[in-house]
């Protein structure tokens, strides 16, 4: 395969892609599921977006668990493995590959070939795998693979001994009947798994005795084929599965998940029939045991056991993603196709055991599938799954001649999801132009731990930047938050004051308001001017991804100012000096002045005082002369103005 021929199958990969998206920027207070997030790298052109100033595409992406983002896609210059990693922000990740030419990015061939990456994978432990097309030592197209440490440096345990240690390029079918330049075998992976002792699989379509078929690779950690997968086939580590009458190869392709017990499923295109010399094409599933062989108990009942085929338009339709979800059930997401040969972003869901799930947006024409028409005309290349069950599909859609990044938001039961871009022209659906020349797709998505989904693609910026790498992300549903508010009181009257203490889980700060009562409240002063109990209400409107926190409220007692007490606390008759120690204290507003002071025969002192004290205050008389008689007193000011004599 030339190195044209991959840049043109990165492009096509490119251009069948999807995304998410409000032309309009958000205010950081929306929180609106569906707009771009203005968080994520708020310079962008718009914000919300970043943008590789090179021409590649993306077309995989993956959330770390720290928030990080990484992606996957083709340098259509070099026509080479591209992979970026992003901070949560946005923001290029210069500690990724940070000693090569451009950290943040790695730019890479696979076994020294030209290679066009499709699909990523995050293995155990941070290693990040990428699989795709490369060129063979022959120039077919072969099935890529490169694995990366998690600092973006290559794996050179993998394939050590290799033209490339940390890739490696496999031939998987052969054949005369082959499309590549060599007029050999064809072949190119679409999707990529790591299972949790290590070993990768790697599926996707290869051209194999006259016919194109579904195709899987199992290689070990240190990246040999793994010949216990598919042990009895004609090539040990290769499984290939004709699926109905066979399968398309123009870049339509799905997708691989690994389920809970070890098994694998493979999402793609295939001809259930050939009529009048012509196929139409369809959904197509196949799933397969642990050991590579087809597992028969999935549509037992069906032509081909162990595999599936659903035909939903009269056009044909072409799978591109798939997600397992918590219960075992598929989701396949691609494009339908109408008589009048327009495309239509599609979905399909099926039980575990292959059957269409017919709860699946019951009430639709053809339950267990939804079509959705986006624009004049859209194409759904990537799906994510929320944890709520809500289904996120990405692509591309046309209108007014532009092409857009598109995203489709449905509900678990699969209707379309009316809240996200509420406001929009379609509900449930949201499209956003992106670069100079009204082109632009996206071809990933993936959900964040913080409730966004984010997506990869390409724009085209014109003819001095031409396609860029583009990732964008968006806002799902608001997250949710709470407020603590401890409790206050009981007050009492008086220009005393309190400072309101309650914190929004989210971080963010929060408000107060008096609803009723003698408070007044000031930033998160709050002050008392009469006796009764006051309402006082905290309040969170949200921001950013947060959702407005629901209103505490807490009523506060506000009771009389009580008297100050004056008691004699200590007498010293002599000798040799006579002294009498009274104790002052007022535990409502506090005291705020010793004033008034007099004394026969005799000095007062005490300390100083700080207005709004509590207590005790310890004021001391002493005799001047022993032989003569004292008698003293002073008044005692609190802080709510009340005067109390003490003598």
């Amino acid at each position: 395969m030339t190195a044209a021929v991959i840049a043109s199958t990165a492009k096509r990969l490119a251009v069948l892609l999807v995304l998410l998206a409000a032309c309009v920027v958000p205010s950081a207070a929306s929180a609106a599921p569906g707009v771009l997030d203005p968080s994520f790298d708020p310079s962008g052109a718009p914000p919300g977006t970043a943008v590789v100033a090179s021409p590649a595409a993306g077309t995989a992406v993956a959330v770390l668990s720290d928030g990080k983002i990484v992606t996957a896609g083709t340098d259509e210059n070099a026509d080479e493995f591209e992979v970026a990693r992003y901070n949560a922000d946005g923001t290029l990740d210069t500690t990724f590959d940070p000693g090569g030419p451009e950290p943040g990015i790695v730019t890479d061939t696979v076994a020294g070939l030209p290679a066009a990456a499709t699909s990523l994978a995050v293995a155990p432990g941070g290693k990040l795998v990428v699989a795709g097309c490369g060129e063979g030592g022959d120039g077919d197209q072969e099935f890529a693979v490169a694995v990366y440490d998690s600092d973006g440096t290559p794996d050179t345990s993998f394939d050590p001994g290799g033209a490339q240690p940390g890739t490696v390029v496999t031939p998987v079918g052969s054949g005369g009947g082959g499309q590549g330049s060599g007029g050999g075998h064809l072949a190119c992976a679409f999707g990529v798994v790591v299972q949790p002792d290590g070993r990768i699989v790697a599926a996707g379509i290869a051209s194999a005795n006259h016919t194109n078929s579904f195709a899987l690779v199992r290689y070990d950690p240190d990246g040999s084929l793994d010949t216990s997968f598919g042990a009895a086939g004609a090539e040990p580590g290769i499984v290939l599965t004709q699926v109905g009458v066979g399968t398309p190869f123009n870049d339509q392709y799905g997708g691989v998940v690994l389920g809970a017990d070890g098994k694998l499923t493979v999402a793609g295109t295939a001809s259930s029939a050939i009529t009048d010399g012509a196929t139409t094409d369809g959904f197509a599933l196949a799933r397969y045991n642990p050991d590579g062989t087809l597992d028969t108990s999935f549509d037992a009942g069906g032509p081909q056991p162990g595999t599936v085929i659903t035909e939903i338009a009269d056009g044909g339709e072409v799978a591109h993603a798939l997600v397992v979800q918590g219960d075992g059930n598929f989701v396949v997401a691609g494009t339908a196709i109408d008589a009048g040969g327009h495309p239509d972003f599609a979905l399909a869901r099926y039980d575990a055991d292959g059957s269409l799930d017919t709860t699946f947006d019951a009430a639709g024409a053809q339950p267990g599938t939804v079509v959705t028409p986006i624009g004049v005309k859209s194409l759904a290349d990537g799906l994510a799954l929320q944890a709520d069950g809500k289904l996120v599909a990405a692509g591309d859609a046309f209108d007014a001649g532009d092409e857009n990044f598109a995203l489709a938001r449905y509900n678990a039961n699969g209707t379309l999801d009316a809240s996200f871009d509420a406001a929009g022209s379609q509900p449930g659906t949201v499209e956003t132009p992106l670069g100079d020349d009204g082109l632009a797709a996206a071809a990933g998505v993936a959900i964040g731990g913080d409730d966004t989904a984010v997506v990869t693609g390409f724009a085209d910026f014109g003819p001095d930047f031409d396609d860029g790498f583009v990732l964008a992300r968006y806002l799902l549903d608001p997250l949710v938050q709470s407020i603590t508010f401890p409790a206050v009181g009981p007050l009492h009257v008086g220009p005393a004051t309190v400072t309101l203490s309650a914190t929004a889980s989210s971080g963010l700060p929060v408000t107060y308001r008096v609803l009723s009562g003698p408070c007044h409240v000031s930033a998160a002063t709050l002050s008392v001017s009469g006796v009764g109990s006051c309402q006082v209400a905290a309040d969170q409107a949200g921001a950013g991804h947060y959702a407005a926190a629901p209103e505490v409220m807490q009523t506060i007692a506000v009771n009389a100012d009580a008297a100050t007490t004056c008691k004699v606390t200590l007498t010293v008759t002599g000798p040799p000096t006579a002294s009498q120690q009274v104790t002052v204290q007022n535990t409502a507003s506090g005291l705020s002045a010793i004033t008034n002071i007099k004394i026969t025969n005799g000095t007062v002192a005490f300390p100083a005082i700080t207005p709004g004290t509590t207590g005790p205050v310890v004021v001391t008389a002493t005799k001047t002369n022993q032989s003569l008689k004292t008698v003293w007193s002073f008044d005692a000011t609190d802080a709510a103005g009340n005067v109390t004599h003490c003598s």
